[in-house]
């Protein structure tokens, strides 16, 4: 089974061989100087969130092949339709709102 690796910045989905299994507390406790935390998902797998601020992994955790699949049809979908509406192709657009201000006239 992949581990997912989502980094906080940038932001990046990486995938890796393995499986975070129960019995590995202790190793992940070591690499992380214990302050990690270790729980299980809605669907029974484990997932670690480090705790440290200075640690660039926002999660990780046990994902199955079908997982990936659907993620990269769904960003393929999103990339097209990006495409289709007169973009360059890139995931990022432009946000619906704006940045309020204060009274108008200041001066």
């Amino acid at each position: 089974m992949p581990i997912l690796i989502v980094l906080k910045s940038p932001r990046v989905n990486l995938f890796a061989e393995g499986e975070i299994k129960d019995d590995e507390q202790a190793h992940y406790d070591e690499i992380f100087h214990n302050q990690v935390l270790m729980v299980k998902n809605r669907k029974g797998r484990n997932q670690l969130i480090p705790l440290l601020q200075d640690c660039n992994i926002a999660v990780m955790e046990t994902v199955t092949e079908e997982e990936i699949e659907e993620q990269e049809k769904e960003m393929k979908k999103r990339q097209r339709q990006a495409e289709s509406q007169g973009g360059k192709g890139g995931l990022i657009s432009n946000p619906g709102f704006t940045i309020p201000h204060g009274r108008s006239g200041r001066g």
